[in-house]
């Protein structure tokens, strides 16, 4: 494997499914190319996804140990996982290691100029981050999911395909947000919480509660 010093570098966290998709957002966006090198941390990413990588990639390695990251020589990275557990993992991996998350915004998706985007951010394609929004580090917002104006998101949620949060809501860290889920105007969630899918919360949610149905009631508290 040859790499040229003209090429970009990129430590890429947990190789899911999801991290087809974003791959493709970086070179949508063109942060980044199939030139370019990128450094797969993962300890168990399954034999079809790397197939994949090798296929479509030039430059890739994959890394499984901590002392791994260290010998790469690059600071930019991006949590590419669909997981909100591993996500926060790689969160914690990101802080101790001083690493640099990069922004990944579709071209296709609308975010107003007014918003607050911080790094680390995936914003898929199609989606909407409406004025006055600000979205903590390294959140995911997938396709076609919104955030209303006013809005405040922490560091790590997921807005899963066709989530909705609505305006003037607040939401704090390491949230997940179902497919379809709908939180209305106003709301507050605190940590570590789960929406499931088309499910519908009008009323504030706690930390480490799980959250079904229309109207969402708490079903479970971890």
């Amino acid at each position: 494997m040859s790499f040229s010093l003209n090429m970009n570098k990129f430590i890429i966290f947990y190789g899911g499914a999801a991290s087809i998709e974003i791959i493709n957002y970086m070179f949508d966006a063109k942060i980044s190319s199939k030139e370019d090198i990128y450094y797969f941390f993962d300890k168990s990413m399954n034999k079809q996804n790397k197939k994949y990588f090798k296929d479509k990639i030039k430059n890739v390695k994959f890394l499984n140990q901590i002392s791994e990251l260290k010998k790469t020589n690059t600071k930019k990275c991006i949590i590419s996982t669909g997981n909100i557990n591993l996500r926060q993992e790689a969160c914690a991996i990101i802080k101790k290691l001083k690493l640099n998350p990069i922004k990944v915004i579709h071209p296709t998706s609308y975010v107003s100029n007014n918003s607050i985007i911080s790094e680390g951010v995936v914003i898929a394609p199609f989606v909407t981050v409406a004025p006055f929004s600000k979205i903590g580090k390294n959140s995911f917002l997938n396709s076609y999911s919104s955030l209303g104006h006013h809005s405040k998101l922490g560091e790590g949620n997921i807005l899963c395909p066709y989530s909705t949060i609505n305006g003037n809501s607040s939401i704090g860290k390491f949230n997940y947000f179902g497919t379809g889920s709908v939180v209305n105007s106003k709301i507050k969630i605190a940590n570590s919480s789960k929406l499931s899918s088309n499910s519908v919360l009008r009323s504030n949610m706690s930390s480490f509660s799980l959250a079904h149905g229309n109207p969402a009631k708490i079903v479970k508290i971890y």
